[in-house]
């Protein structure tokens, strides 16, 4: 029996690119159209052996076999069209080969390159600023595997670097999707339109990307929902939620939520004032 035809897409890059962030954005807007999309995430730190030999290169080797073992399980499930993975075996071995050139790492090398032809198209992310959390590398650490990443994916034909929010439509283009002619993007005269209707003081964080991956956070000012609490808090933020994607339609990314006041925000916001 062949197995299942799924087009793949992996996000390559060092520590803190951004990867995990822009491939669950990813899946989750897929599954939005209603493509049977699913993802790989975070695959570099799942593993069951003793940290500290995290260095070796029997645990680099294993992390890039480990990688593409779950891709080839999910990919068997038969229920997933699109397959998205935050990490390759690309990027993992910038990582081993940073660290050894051997026999094994060169042979490793060429599997790596072999497997990335599976992928309808890698997309690399450069670094953006580092965030110490304890379990990612250290900076300069990344930044020079981040050099070495630049340099192995020069061997590898499907790699591209695009702007981080034309991934979406780059990935709906090779699998032959249209986006819904429906509204699909927040502005002000919907924002305004609410607040109307509402009789409510509407909040809308600056900074939302109109790329139908980010989703616009906005806020319902309404002091009452906040005081009240509980089940009325949550009947309040569910009508809410109801009412705007009704009107706003199922595409647009808006996050809801409610606010007690306008004073309490520590970020730049645009607000919409009832002008009835």
């Amino acid at each position: 029996m062949k197995a299942p035809n799924v087009m793949k897409f992996g996000i390559i890059g060092t520590s803190c690119a951004g990867k995990t962030t822009l491939a669950h954005a990813l899946v989750s807007r897929l599954k939005s159209y209603s493509i049977l999309a699913d993802g790989l995430f975070s695959q570099d730190r799942k593993f069951s052996f003793d940290r500290k030999y995290l260095p070796t290169e029997a645990a680099q080797n294993m992390m890039i076999t480990n990688l593409i073992s779950k891709e080839v399980d999910l990919s068997l499930h038969g229920d997933v069209e699109v397959l998205i993975t935050d990490r390759t075996p690309i990027d993992l071995f910038a990582y081993y080969a940073h660290q050894y050139d051997t026999p094994l790492s060169r042979a490793c090398w060429a599997y790596a390159k072999e497997w990335a032809k599976t992928y309808t198209q890698l997309y690399y992310l450069a670094p953006l600023p580092f965030q110490d959390d304890g379990k990612r590398p250290a900076d300069d650490f990344r930044l020079q595997v981040d050099e070495k990443l630049k340099e192995l994916i020069q061997e590898v034909p499907n790699v591209v670097e695009i702007g981080r929010h034309d991934v979406l439509n780059s990935i709906l283009n090779h699998i032959g999707f249209d986006k819904p002619s429906v509204k699909m993007t927040l502005e002000d005269t919907d924002a305004q339109t609410i607040s109307d209707q509402l009789n409510k003081i509407v909040i809308v964080k600056e900074g939302g990307n109109k790329d139908v991956v980010s989703d616009y956070d906005m806020w319902i000012v309404d002091p009452l929902s906040i005081k009240s609490g509980g089940n009325a808090f949550l009947m309040s933020l569910d009508f809410y939620k109801v009412y705007i994607h009704n009107l706003l339609g199922q595409f647009v990314p808006v996050e809801v939520n409610i606010a007690g006041s306008t004073d309490t925000f520590d970020f730049p916001f645009r607000m919409f004032v009832p002008q009835v």
